[in-house]
């Protein structure tokens, strides 16, 4: 149980006060009067609650803030819209169901110590921007996708948004349960398998993981080699996921891997590729194979 205390707050002068005593009393004491009308005023409020701004001058009973009087309640906000961070803002909650959202914050040097909890409630990204030449750990931007969420602190020494805590889940690259239309590989050349739509990077590193499975329909015994790699904006260099060696004729085997790539920031269209290194006939994935491209961008 919190303590409850009570407080009084006496003033005295002009109708605005000449000034303030703050007493922890039941009692009114050095109440004095310079040409004005004292008056006394009670108010009361929990150990727990945090002292934040109120009226200075009011006469009658004085009601603060409800974030005073809860704590955090009361400091919640759910956004839908782009919008600004407050100074009165605490914890606040991105809706993105209705599609991208834009969070500015302000300037660092107007929120000294400031600490932000921010969560992506919506299914889509959330874009965290800086004011002026401020940074979020470096980074002019940063973003959350769906339950992702962020605490931010102002360092004003630095001008920089420091990232206490980072968490996002991986972003689906390119994924099919069942291949339709096939797709087919019989040369060392690499070909599309999937393209993903655009997504947006922040220039951290992500670390991409691919799994599924694949067969030779050649009818006998083969070796095949296969290599899976995925590339940015349909141009540059093929970045290795994983090989697969199989022996196996008519068998849907399964193949995995990752690698830990940081694309440039900004949004990118990626592209899932295969070829064939060795051996020989086709390789194929059809109705009866799948894969699955992911990224997860690391803290």
């Amino acid at each position: 149980m919190p303590i409850r205390r009570t407080y009084q707050i006496n003033t005295q002068g002009s109708s605005k006060g000449d000034g303030l005593l703050l007493n922890q009393s039941a009692d009114v004491h050095g109440l004095r009067t310079a040409g004005g009308y004292p008056f006394a005023l009670d108010i009361s409020f929990d150990d727990r609650a945090e002292i934040g701004d109120y009226p200075a001058y009011k006469t009658g009973s004085l009601s603060l803030p409800a974030r005073i009087v809860g704590g955090l309640e009361g400091r919640t906000r759910i956004i839908n819209a782009n919008d600004s961070a407050t100074t009165d803002d605490l914890n606040i909650l991105v809706d993105t169901s209705g599609g991208d959202i834009t969070l500015s914050l302000p300037s660092i040097a107007t929120v000294k110590g400031k600490i932000y909890f921010i969560k992506n409630i919506g299914g889509n990204w959330l874009y965290i921007a800086r004011n002026g030449s401020d940074t979020i750990d470096g980074d002019t931007t940063s973003q959350l996708n769906q339950n992702g969420n962020i605490i931010l602190f102002a360092d004003t020494t630095n001008n920089i948004w420091r990232v206490n805590s980072r968490a996002t889940r991986g972003q689906v690259i390119a994924r099919s349960i069942s291949v339709n239309p096939s797709v087919t590989t019989t040369s060392n050349s690499f070909s599309d398998v999937a393209t993903g739509t655009s997504f947006y990077f922040s220039g951290r590193p992500c670390m991409f993981f691919v799994q599924g499975n694949c067969a030779d329909v050649t009818g006998s015994n083969e070796y095949n080699q296969t290599e899976f790699a995925f590339r940015f904006d349909n141009g540059g260099s093929d970045i290795l996921l994983c090989r697969h060696v199989s022996n196996l004729a008519v068998t849907h085997d399964p193949f995995s891997g990752f690698r830990i790539w940081t694309p440039a920031a900004g949004s990118h269209i990626v592209t899932f590729r295969w070829r064939r290194t060795a051996g020989a006939g086709t390789i194929t994935m059809d109705f009866n194979d799948m894969f699955d491209l992911n990224c997860i961008e690391l803290n």
